[in-house]
């Protein structure tokens, strides 16, 4: 008996030692609302998760609606350091109402900002993420980041429903369509729209809105190759003229010459010589790897996405050879034709 009661008034102390100790330590009370998880468990760093669009909480004052945001204070990167995306609301933020100042070094980290910045990014995502204009592309650039993380990392371990895609695909969709006018961030964006579609999407259709020839989705494009190789459809010209574009950055000097109508033309001509129908890539055993290049700092240079779906194509170096030995002699046809001019 006297053992049950000692047991029973140390648990009373401890309870009461914690309510001090959370009572005398301000930084506890994050004044997160209306989440399903309660403020407490964040403040504990017990918590970090992706909040999704149905759920509304309030940090620093601030209500945040729509969700598609992680929150909490721990969510580790590639270096080991918390994802510049997550917002921890730990730190301190304000004072109220302060606009962006405009800082031509603004670094997008929601633990680099300062408070006042802080307060600012909060308030855009408080405003429904519309505020357009060059000031707040570090915001929506920031906010995107949040996106790239959650279709690179937990999309691609299958943790996504269809739903969530598709919500988070429309949001990428709107960003661009508001902040698209800056060229690094339309990159980036259809970048992680290009990955969403090779891991998930319908290999059949390739949808209007991934579009190869800019560039911004060549990381992505060993999934449409890798379709035809497992269909054993022969890789049509244009389909073969993109491939040849999204290498150029491997290509010899002169490379850039890829782009334009005449080479275009004379290319597809002498593949259709070559190859027919098209070049047939053989399938192997090996899963697809997609080196992806993300611009979240926080993910590294590369990850290697698996896309268990599609087979590796490249196994053998011959079809790359092949592709690029073809380019070449037509880059070096038309030096030619202009006179010997590089």
């Amino acid at each position: 008996m006297d053992l049950l009661i000692s047991v029973f008034l140390a648990v009373v102390c401890f309870k009461l030692l914690r309510a001090l100790v959370r009572r005398a330590n301000p930084r506890r009370e994050c004044d997160v609302a209306k989440g399903r998880i309660c403020a407490a468990e964040f403040c504990d760093g017990t918590v970090t998760r992706w909040i999704n669009s149905n759920e509304e909480f309030r940090v620093k004052g601030v209500l945040l609606k729509g969700g598609l945001f992680y929150l909490g204070t721990k969510l580790p990167g590639a270096d080991g350091k918390n994802d510049c995306s997550l917002i921890d609301p730990t730190l301190p933020s304000g004072p109220e109402g302060l606009e962006k100042n405009g800082k031509e070094d603004f670094k997008p980290g929601y633990s680099l900002m300062s408070p006042q910045e802080r307060n600012a990014y909060l308030r855009w995502i408080e405003n429904g993420r519309t505020d357009k204009g060059p000031c707040f592309l570090p915001y929506a650039t920031l906010f995107l980041f949040g996106l790239e993380r959650r279709l690179s990392v937990d999309g691609a371990s299958g943790k996504l429903s269809a739903s969530e895609r598709d919500e988070i695909l429309t949001e990428l969709q709107r960003l661009l369509d508001s902040y698209g006018d800056d060229p690094v961030f339309r990159g980036a964006v259809m970048n992680i729209i290009a990955l969403e579609w090779a891991i998930y999407g319908n290999y059949d259709d390739v949808p209007p809105h991934i579009n190869f020839e800019e560039g911004a989705a060549a990381d992505s494009f060993a999934a449409v190759l890798a379709w035809f190789s497992i269909c054993g459809k022969p890789v049509l010209a244009d389909w073969a003229l993109k491939w040849v574009i999204l290498r150029e950055p491997e290509a010899p000097p002169g490379g850039h010459k890829r782009k334009n109508e005449e080479f275009a033309g004379l290319f597809k001509t002498r593949y259709e010589e070559k190859f027919g129908k098209g070049m047939i890539l053989h399938p192997s055993r090996k899963p697809l790897i997609i080196q992806y290049r993300p611009s979240n700092p926080s993910l590294g240079e590369r990850r290697m996405i698996l896309i268990p779906r599609l087979t590796d194509p490249f196994q053998i170096s011959t079809p790359l050879h092949k592709i690029d030995g073809l380019a070449g002699m037509c880059e070096a046809e038309l030096a030619k034709k202009d006179g010997g001019i590089s």
